[in-house]
Formats: C-alpha cells, structure tokens, sequence
C-alpha cells in the first residue's frame, strides 16, 4: 500500500471527517476535512514544528502551522509520536498555513 494511502486509511477513523463538497477544479482526489495535530520535520533545515491538519486527500492535505516559519521543498508529517513519518512536498505557503503533496 502506498505511503498516501496508508496516511488517509489511518486518518479515516477520525469522527468528524466529512468529504468537502466544494471541489477546486485542479483537485483529482476528494478532500475530507478534519482537525488532527501534526508534527512537521526535515532533514535539518527546521525543528520540529507542530501544526494542525485541517483536510487530506490521497494526494495531499493542507496544514495549519506558526507564523513565520518558511518550510523547505521536502518536509515530513508525523501523527503520533513514535509513529510513521510521510515525505511530503511543500507545494504552496501562505502565512499560517501550508499545502503538501504527499510523494
């Protein structure tokens, strides 16, 4: 099983979790929103951050995070401490959030 769909098949069990019916047209995968903590991490360039994950797809997911934080290209989610880590590219920041694609 891919790395996506294992991170969207252990997210799946969240109570909330409803799929989005506003679809950008660009999107492939529908997105199911929910609120899920997350620690983001790379290999050096930053230190752990905590964020929150808001929605996911199979392709991706946007994340809530700290102000003033700039995320380098390749970064790794964490759900659970000792859990799993997903290599994900930073494909869009906004100030206080960004959008990942998961590879």
């Amino acid at each position: 099983m891919q790395q996506s769909n294992i991170m969207i098949f252990l997210l799946h069990d969240v109570d909330n979790a409803t799929a989005s019916n506003s679809m950008s047209s660009r999107r492939h995968h529908a997105r199911s929103k929910l609120i899920k903590p997350v620690v983001i991490s790379s290999d050096d360039s930053i230190d752990d951050i905590k964020g929150t994950l808001v929605d996911v797809s199979a392709q991706g997911a946007r994340i809530i995070v700290p102000l003033g934080f700039r995320f380098p290209e390749t970064v790794y989610l964490k759900l659970k401490a000792g859990g799993l880590r997903w290599a994900s590219t930073v494909v869009w920041q906004r100030p206080g959030v960004i959008g990942v694609e998961f590879q």
